[in-house]
């Protein structure tokens, strides 16, 4: 399996590369045609099966929002259209990071984020009769301890094996599918 690691640098998608086999790292910015970095990406790899998405933006603004939505959803599309006419399977990953609990309260935040997840609801809709599987993994900031009842941050290896489950055969049944890895900090808190 080969799996291209999409996302700016950061904890999250750093943490991400352990436990996953054959990925390749592929840094794209807001704005930026993400079609040449994703051919070149994987033009290394013998194929590539797999996608995690380490969904932008971080910023809190209306237009970093739209734009990490396109980026997102070309991303997406980009896959889909490699593997269409093929037969071969595919898996995206959808990673999205919760903020800081002061943040919380950010209406750019909730739009991004509901956003996202529909994008990944309905790519999986889409792309489900050719063989592609989408699910989102919600993680929490890794910083913000206050709103996990575990009182800790998730460990590298549990991201990464969130996201190596959603990539493997044992999720084959599973798309559209919103997991979270949060220690608990959105248990009981609708839309999650």
């Amino acid at each position: 399996m080969g799996t291209l690691l999409v996302g700016a640098p950061g904890s999250v998608r750093d943490a991400l590369t352990i436990g996953l086999e054959s990925v390749e790292i592929v840094p794209i910015s807001l704005g930026e045609d993400p079609g040449p970095k994703l051919r070149a990406a994987a033009d290394r790899l013998d194929f590539i099966d797999g996608m995690v998405l380490v969904a932008l933006p971080e910023e809190d603004s209306s237009e970093a929002v739209e734009s990490g939505w396109v980026l997102t959803s070309r991303c997406t599309h980009w896959f889909a259209t490699r593997l269409a006419g093929t037969d071969r399977t595919g898996r995206i990953v959808h990673v999205i990071v919760d903020p800081p609990t002061q943040a919380t309260e950010s209406t750019n935040h909730a739009v991004r984020k509901a956003g996202l997840l529909s994008l990944a609801s309905a790519s999986a809709r889409e792309f489900g009769p050719i063989g592609i599987r989408i699910n989102s993994l919600v993680v929490s900031d890794p910083t913000d301890l206050a709103r996990s009842p575990l009182r800790r941050a998730y460990m590298p290896q549990e991201l990464a094996g969130a996201a190596a489950f959603l990539l493997g055969e044992e999720s084959s049944y599973m798309t559209g599918a919103v997991v979270r890895l949060d220690g608990g900090s959105g248990a009981g808190v609708a839309g999650y």
